[in-house]
């Protein structure tokens, strides 16, 4: 029994890394890219995370549930993901307005609301 327990732990260990360094090399490919497209990887990274459980010698039962869960999981996680991208870049957009304003015109008109506290 704690054989398998290690070995389940070391097969997640090993597959989360590999994901979160494959996460990692496709963020710093769109590092220039939208903030959406950039939430959308992480999301990915715990798909491919969740990749995993397949070889953990799970029954098929369990393997199925488990897929399951995490595949329903993952829609979730990616829909959240693009629409906190999306407000992220409203704002960031509204705030690049804002300074092209005040450096073209001279003139600051503030947002009515601020996405994040970041952009306020």
């Amino acid at each position: 029994m704690l054989r398998d327990i290690f070995l389940i732990a070391l097969y997640a260990a090993i597959g989360a890394g590999v994901a979160g360094l494959l996460g990692v090399a496709a963020l710093r490919l769109l590092r220039n890219r939208s903030v959406a497209l950039s939430l959308a990887v992480v999301a990915a990274v715990a798909v491919a995370a969740m990749l995993v459980s397949w070889a953990t010698l799970l029954s098929d039962h369990d393997l199925w549930a488990v897929t399951m869960v995490c595949s329903i999981t993952a829609v979730v996680s990616l829909a959240v993901a693009l629409v906190l991208g999306r407000s992220v870049v409203k704002g960031s957009r509204a705030l690049a307005e804002a300074t092209r304003a005040l450096g073209d015109e001279g003139r600051i008109t503030p947002a009515r609301t601020a996405p994040t506290a970041e952009l306020s």
